[in-house]
């Protein structure tokens, strides 16, 4: 029984944390810079070719910077995010279109150069400088669309010091973290009751 408890309580672990942790999972002609952030942003990092960006804090809430959020699909002041900040910064005039993939669902953007600089502290990661230049967000001419968790970004004709939005995602846990946890409960408690039965036929 000991032992049952322990796998239930793992298990319960890593379903918790598959839930909180904040991923962009993929995308075309996007680099993902998670894990080798520039340690500033922006000017350090740029791509003649390609958007980017990178994982910043996770299972946190805005409370009062909820109102900062340009585009919301139903976050509030309490509500469990994610932040990841994606971006577009050649040093010469150029459009990107990219496709940006991550492990939960899309809530809001913050595309405004007002709402970036509002949110770096409180979203931002410790290891990265963001700088506060004018004309940082995207602009009137920028697009981009949302659908679940994947976004499409079109960034026209950017220069220094590039165009940026940051993605909220949900830090709530997919439906499919509880469908694994719940098959995977069921299997234990499957083996636990055979290995009581057996103990039992011993006796």
């Amino acid at each position: 029984m000991k032992t049952l408890t322990k796998i239930i309580l793992g298990m319960s672990i890593c379903a918790s944390s598959q839930g909180i942790h904040a991923a962009i999972t993929g995308g075309t002609n996007f680099v993902n810079l998670t894990g080798n952030e520039p340690i500033s942003t922006p000017g350090v990092y740029e791509n003649n070719l390609q958007a980017f960006g990178w994982d910043e804090l996770t299972g946190i809430t805005l409370g009062s910077l909820v109102s900062v959020v340009d585009y919301n699909l139903g976050i509030t002041a309490n509500t469990l995010i994610n932040s990841h900040l994606i971006g577009s910064d050649p040093n010469i005039h150029t459009s990107i279109t990219s496709t940006i993939t991550f492990d939960s669902h899309i809530l809001g953007v913050i595309w405004t150069t007002y709402g970036l600089n509002a949110t770096d502290a409180a979203l931002g990661l410790p290891t990265v400088t963001y700088y506060t230049p004018d004309n940082l967000g995207l602009e009137l001419i920028d697009t981009f669309s949302v659908s679940g968790n994947s976004m499409s970004f079109f960034n026209s004709h950017a220069n220094r010091p590039g165009d940026f939005m940051r993605v909220i995602t949900s830090a709530v846990p997919e439906p499919s973290i509880y469908a694994m946890f719940g098959l995977g409960l069921a299997g234990v408690m499957l083996v636990a009751r055979r290995q009581d039965r057996s103990a039992s036929k011993q006796k």
